[in-house]
């Protein structure tokens, strides 16, 4: 049986997705097991009023004395990356331990403003990806993952929910003309995500009004 209890899942207040806080991770690693390495770690938060993002990257050698994987297809693939790219994956390096603390500090103290983990949602682009290994690594360093499992959420499903895949809205959006996004920058890529969270969390309550409208005007009473 879960350690949370009954009692407490049952007191927690719903609120809907657009009324929450929400808060993207993307990272950057070097395989796609849940024991990968990890380079960078790319967030992203906010609501649909606004947003911010930072990232910290991470040396890896403490990751590899711990038995975390380096998988040789995705060395091979960071290799044939641009310069700039794998340049920012390694720019002011932290300590792995302190960074993994830093990150875990502020994501709880979002929570805690917000008013509990239930005004607040993590996602991933998929959770099985990001935030496995994420929590694998937290787990690692003795640092307590800053979420319950309740609050992860599927960029995938919600754009299945929305009618579009992350990937048809990146080749539709109109960015602002200053913006430069780089593939693979792991906070860029955050940003890129949360934004797409909000379009589809839009999109769907357009829909639900339109829905609405549409029952209230055919009912004949």
């Amino acid at each position: 049986m879960s350690t949370e209890s009954r009692e407490s899942r049952e007191s927690r207040e719903f609120i809907p997705l657009l009324e929450q806080r929400h808060i993207v991770i993307d990272l950057e690693t070097l395989d796609t097991s849940t024991d990968a390495v990890v380079l960078s770690i790319g967030y992203a938060w906010g609501t649909h009023k606004g947003y911010a993002a930072s990232q910290v990257n991470l040396e890896t050698a403490s990751q590899l004395l711990r038995g975390r994987v380096a998988g040789e297809d995705t060395l091979t693939w960071w290799s044939k990356q641009p310069k700039e790219t794998q340049a920012l994956a390694v720019e002011n390096l932290e300590i792995t331990g302190v960074a993994l603390a830093k990150v875990a500090s502020f994501i709880e103290k979002i929570t805690e403003k917000c008013g509990g983990s239930n005004a607040v949602s993590i996602w991933g682009n998929s959770p099985s990806f990001d935030l496995a290994i994420l929590a694998s690594l937290f787990k690692q360093y003795g640092v307590e993952v800053p979420w319950k499992y309740y609050q992860e959420k599927d960029l995938r499903t919600l754009g299945a929910a929305a009618g579009i895949s992350f990937k048809e809205w990146q080749k539709q959006r109109l960015p602002d003309e200053t913006t430069v996004v780089i593939p693979h920058y792991a906070k860029h890529d955050a940003i890129e995500e949360i934004e797409f969270v909000f379009y589809c969390l839009k999109r769907l309550e357009m829909e639900d009004s339109d829905d609405n409208t549409k029952s209230a005007t055919s009912y004949t009473g």
